[in-house]
């Protein structure tokens, strides 16, 4: 969507998926290096995802140019600490949310698990949270919510249900 939307504009957009900097911070792909290794536990995990936040959060200067900030990951983190029963990890990411910048339009993308598989069997790449859907679609679908709670509450996000769309719309 993010794609999308920049494609069709004739001005400048920069894009940020899952930092808030515009390349990714060291901890944030020490974190997605030990996702894929398959070594850590989720507690493990959710740690270094949380201090990969709170850095991007340390490190936040304002953009001067247009941007989207895609797949903000401090919600999905969020998400999974609760889920996974990581009640401290989750008291501190809900703590860094008083400090999280806001940004002047927020929207949360979601989309129905039919539509989901068959977006993910068209990508090249998967992550492990699209890897998710495959294995556990209950454990998903219970991070998205919470996911989804926190846009909305804490961001204002509007919610957009893309499960009928095509990838241009």
């Amino acid at each position: 969507a993010a794609k999308n939307f920049v494609d069709a504009r004739s001005d400048a957009w920069e894009v940020r998926h899952n930092t808030l900097l515009s390349i990714p911070n060291t901890l944030s792909l020490i974190a997605d290096d030990m996702v894929e290794s398959g070594e850590y536990n989720r507690t493990t995990i959710n740690l270094a995802y949380a201090a990969s936040i709170l850095a991007d959060i340390d490190m936040f200067a304002w953009p001067r140019v247009n941007t989207i900030q895609e797949s903000t990951s401090i919600v999905r983190s969020i998400g999974h600490a609760h889920i996974n029963n990581d009640r401290q990890v989750e008291a501190v990411l809900v703590k860094a949310l008083e400090r999280f910048p806001e940004f002047d339009h927020s929207f949360y993308l979601t989309a129905d698990k039919e539509s989901r598989l068959a977006r993910l069997a068209l990508r090249a790449n998967q992550s492990e949270n699209d890897r998710l859907i495959i294995k556990d679609s209950e454990r998903f679908f219970a991070i998205d919510d919470i996911a989804r709670s926190i846009a909305v509450d804490r961001f204002g996000a509007q919610v957009v249900d893309t499960s009928r769309m095509t990838e241009r719309e």
